[in-house]
């Protein structure tokens, strides 16, 4: 097989990623003669080649070899070629994507053992580790292969080191059920008790698992009952996962027929038993969970009743209050109180209404977890989804704008990542009510329906709690940078800068709607929307004027203005909810930025401006006339359309649209030429007075033919310019004509 021509040095890219295709599907393959014949003559080919010549998306041919298992390829790779064995790469599994994983990782993840063998042989760190922080170990504790296990073990592994949320080997074995494995990592000298970033233990991912055999394992080795920093115990751990055998096991071996209430203290405060409240609760949320998980209402009601019917009995004896303490009712929750009584179980036994049973469970959750509990949101989003899915939008957004206002009110490090779930779900359904509104097959089958599905106070509420989450989030960034290098990581602060200028979009796509006339109204009623349209343009601006005096910024430096100048704010997943770019949404940061910062042209760490930015994305086919509204608006908030016109021409906004500009006139002016020659030509073969009339109006009407002015570089631009060039001494001018000059 001749390769010369694919893996000649100064071919084209394309033949490169089809020569690695063709290695990499060798591998997975099993074809280690091909592989082998492939490599050699690329290195024959190209002397001066390195390892990262063969990587591909990340991965690399020894990742490629460990996950498929082909130890003769590996055997190659590091033997003949000398690659690295703990050079890392990107691998793939199911649906899962595991950054910078050493080999030894993938092989074991893989269930290899004969590579993972191998690879230890020839000086693999037993203890490499992952981008977040997971070993061979806990790959393989993971998938149940107890061989590598029991081999790395026997080679050196830390059966401790945890994974970056603190998550044990023992946790995760627990979690998936794998009992040998547990067993294994017990005689190993594991901390059965060693809790985990949030405070679970060994034991709540068991009860989460739903293994009662591996929960009596750890308790025979000295696990003990503690509580998770949501305070949730096993015992609830495993209601809320709906294990009854579980909860039925801790429960009978956990309760006693004690109903002197000194004697119940003092056992539920050694942990040797379970406290009456404790044991109601659990009952309780065993029931929600049968409705919301498993989606059976009998079984839940059944639950609830008999929850009901122990706290009669405990409360004979003294040891419980007749009643629950519940929440007072909310206009978002359809004003529900939550039920007290068996009577009231036996009631939603007899009437059996599934909307009203399922709104109790949310009463019910709510009250036992706390909005601090990502279930707790969870069930009151997924309810609101299945109204949407119904038609009832509006009762859709109270829920949600319920789960937000208590998520804010309660925002800590716990409730984060719930709420930046709640907010991204949020936008998300915007998106889709944007488009549906739109979609004339909705309008029919829903003629009622009002034309604005989204309200505008409800995309103000979302980004406050938008604003609140990046707020809360810098905060903790200047308390501990150590955890903020995390949160850089997961890209949570570049989410929410993305979803603020989505909802900025949002924001102007409503107020568009609203400030037009409507037809039954009258010019007081016009009037009144317009007060109220500009009340809210200045509470957005006030929102937004915070953050930016913040200096809000990604990783790479971009602002909002960088980040709304992407195609990507102009919709949501699929659903394209306006045109890009959308200019009065931009035109809200300009105003923002220009109040605040007295700048524009704020450069991100490549030195690109939000307009370079633009014009270095814009595509071949993009409208010369959204381009030169786009550059109209920026100047008119002082932006430089010759910005880094020396240091980088090809994306300086004013060549650019010069160069567009010209193109589109030559077009237009050949055009019209064209029109001139076919209407003289008709005239003179004599083919119709009409047809000439035609071609004679429209070589005539300039309309037909927009021509597009050239830019040109201001005065003060090019005195700036002379100044610099002449290396004048501007040290005597004020503080923003000296940066003016600087910018040049």
């Amino acid at each position: 097989m001749d390769f010369s021509i694919i893996i000649d040095p100064g071919f084209d890219s394309l033949l490169l990623e089809n020569f690695l295709d063709l290695i990499y599907h060798a591998i997975e393959r099993d074809q280690a003669g091909k592989v082998i014949e492939l490599l050699n003559a690329f290195i024959k080919r190209r002397p001066e080649w390195t390892s990262d010549d063969f990587r591909k998306s990340g991965s690399t041919p020894l990742i490629c070899a460990c996950q498929h298992g082909n130890l003769a390829v590996a055997q190659f790779l590091i033997e003949s070629l000398g690659l690295p064995v703990d050079q890392c790469g990107t691998v793939r599994f199911e649906h899962e994507v595991i950054e910078d994983a050493p080999p030894i990782w993938v092989a074991s993840a893989a269930g290899h053992i004969a590579v993972v063998k191998y690879l230890l042989q020839h000086g693999a760190d037993v203890n490499a580790v992952t981008s977040t922080n997971s070993t061979s170990l806990r790959a393989a504790c993971f998938d149940g292969h107890i061989d590598i296990v029991e081999f790395l073990i026997h080679n050196g592994a830390d059966i401790e080191i945890a994974n970056q949320h603190n998550h044990t080997c023992l946790m995760i074995a627990c979690y998936k059920k794998h009992f040998e494995i547990v067993k294994v990592l017990v005689k190993s000298g594991s901390q059965v008790n060693r809790r985990s970033r949030k405070g679970n233990t060994a034991l709540h991912d068991c009860a989460e698992g739903g293994c009662v055999e591996i929960m009596k394992f750890l308790l025979d080795n000295g696990a003990t009952f503690q509580k998770d920093e949501y305070g949730v115990s096993p015992l609830m751990a495993a209601a809320i996962s709906a294990h009854t055998s579980v909860v039925r096991f801790i429960m009978d071996t956990y309760i006693c027929p004690i109903t002197d209430e000194t004697n119940v203290a003092q056992e539920v405060d050694r942990g040797s038993r379970v406290s009456p409240n404790e044991q109601i609760d659990v009952l309780e949320m065993l029931g929600c969970s049968m409705i919301d998980k498993k989606q059976d209402l009998t079984e839940g009601l059944k639950w609830w009743k008999r929850a009901s019917e122990m706290r009669v009995l405990y409360h004979s004896v003294g040891l419980v209050e007749a009643f629950k303490k519940v929440a007072s009712p909310v206009p978002e929750m359809s004003n529900i109180i939550e039920y007290q009584t068996v009577d009231d179980v036996e009631v939603m036994q007899a009437e059996f209404t599934p909307d009203y049973i399922r709104m109790q469970s949310l009463l019910v959750r709510q009250r036992l977890l706390g909005f601090k509990h990502p279930d707790t949101t969870y069930y009151i989003r997924y309810r609101g989804a299945v109204l949407a899915d119904a038609g009832d939008y509006n009762r859709c957004l109270k829920l949600w704008r319920y789960v937000l206002r208590n998520l804010v009110e309660n925002l800590d490090a716990l409730c984060c990542n719930i709420l930046l779930c709640a907010i991204q779900s949020y936008v998300e359904l915007f998106g889709f009510l944007f488009h549906t509104q739109n979609n004339e097959t909705f309008r029919h089958i829903h003629p009622g329906v009002e034309t604005n599905l989204v309200e505008i106070e409800d995309v103000l509420s979302v980004l406050k709690a938008c604003i609140a989450l990046y707020k809360f989030h810098k905060a903790a960034a200047i308390k501990n940078p150590a955890d903020h290098f995390i949160s850089f990581q997961n890209k949570t602060d570049l989410t929410c800068m993305k979803l603020i200028c989505k909802l900025i979009v949002f924001f102007s796509l409503v107020r568009e709607d609203e400030l037009k006339p409507k037809k039954k109204s009258t010019d007081e009623e016009q009037s009144i929307i317009c007060k109220k349209m500009e009340d809210y343009s200045e509470e957005i601006e006030f929102l937004l004027a915070e953050v930016v005096a913040s200096n809000i910024q990604d990783t790479e430096g971009n602002t909002l203005l960088h980040v709304i100048m992407s195609s990507e704010c102009c919709g949501v997943e699929r659903h394209r909810i306006t045109e890009y770019p959308h200019l009065p949404a931009i035109n809200i940061l300009l105003r923002v930025y220009k109040t605040i910062l007295c700048d524009v042209d704020l450069t991100n760490n490549k030195r690109f401006t939000a307009l370079e930015l633009f014009f270095k994305n814009l595509t071949k086919n993009a409208e010369i006339e959204k381009v030169g509204n786009v550059l109209k608006l920026f100047e008119s908030y002082g932006s430089h359309i010759d910005f880094n016109a020396d240091y980088r021409p090809d994306f300086c906004p004013l060549f650019v649209y010069n160069e567009r500009a010209s193109k589109h006139n030559m077009a237009m002016f050949t055009k019209r030429l064209e029109a001139i020659q076919n209407e003289t030509r008709a005239q003179n073969n004599g083919t119709g007075a009409d047809n000439s009339e035609n071609q004679s109006s429209m070589s005539s009407n300039p309309e037909n033919f927009p021509m597009f002015p050239l830019k040109v570089q201001s005065l003060q631009c090019l005195s700036a310019i002379a100044v610099l060039e002449n290396e004048c001494d501007f040290s005597s001018l004020c503080e923003h004509l000296k940066k003016f000059v600087k910018k040049h």
